[in-house]
């Protein structure tokens, strides 16, 4: 900015220097400089010149390259800004199955939500992750219980590995179908299992469990009118 002044302001110099000129009459130099000082003037002003015009080349590669820097900032940190939240109609359903019960009725669980609009993603508990959890405002747990109170098959490694530690489930909430047989010592225990370790990962219960015992219907009943509560859409029963 400050060359662009200076080479104006040599500009309307030499301009006013040319007209004050015309009006001088007669000799306008007292003592007329000589050839050599002439010729150092003349070389001081174009000295000048090129001056003012490398500040001026100067001056707009710093604008460039300043702007090409605030760009490429800009990008990184457009590349490394978190992720947007969930949409609040996000849902997943989880299911653990032993006999394929629990899978059954997580599908129909799906069915509900999806007809009521929401964005819902069905898991086996084998393919859910922690980061899952956090990233969703809403989970619904269909659990079975195998055997003396072990979880199915393909969930031991999930119980094993992920429910052994507490993780930050605070911004979700839940709700878990436990599915089992009163005439078992350990009845529907996996499913209250799931829902312990939630509740000490800080995660809130949306609803009280619902534990079915053999296939209960009217237990199955309670749990479709939670789901079509959550979905505020009546469907057939599940």
């Amino acid at each position: 900015m400050i060359s662009k002044v200076n080479a104006i302001c040599l500009a309307v110099l030499m301009i006013a220097a040319w007209f004050l000129a015309q009006w001088t009459e007669g000799v306008w130099w007292v003592a007329p400089p000589s050839a050599a000082r002439w010729w150092m003037a003349a070389g001081s002003l174009v000295a000048y010149g090129l001056l003012c015009a490398w500040s001026l080349r100067n001056d707009s590669v710093t604008k460039t390259s300043t702007t090409n820097f605030t760009s490429v900032a800009s990008e990184q940190v457009t590349e490394n800004r978190p992720a947007t939240s969930a949409n609040d109609d996000s849902v997943l359903v989880v299911y653990a199955s032993e006999t394929g019960f629990a899978e059954e009725l997580a599908q129909q669980t799906l069915e509900l939500l999806r007809a009521a609009g929401k964005v819902v993603e069905l898991l086996p508990l084998d393919e859910l992750s922690v980061e899952q959890l956090q990233t969703v405002p809403h989970a619904f747990f269909l659990a079975s219980t195998a055997g003396d109170g072990e979880p199915p098959v393909h969930a031991f490694e999930f119980a094993e590995e992920v429910m052994s530690s507490k993780h930050d489930l605070s911004s979700l909430t839940y709700v878990v179908l436990a599915l089992g047989d009163s005439s078992y010592d350990e009845y529907c225990a996996f499913g209250r299992q799931i829902d312990a370790w939630l509740q000490r990962c800080d995660a809130k219960a949306a609803d009280e469990r619902i534990e079915v015992d053999d296939a209960d219907p009217l237990a199955l009943s309670a749990w479709q009118a939670l789901v079509e509560e959550f979905a505020g859409n009546a469907q057939p029963s599940l």
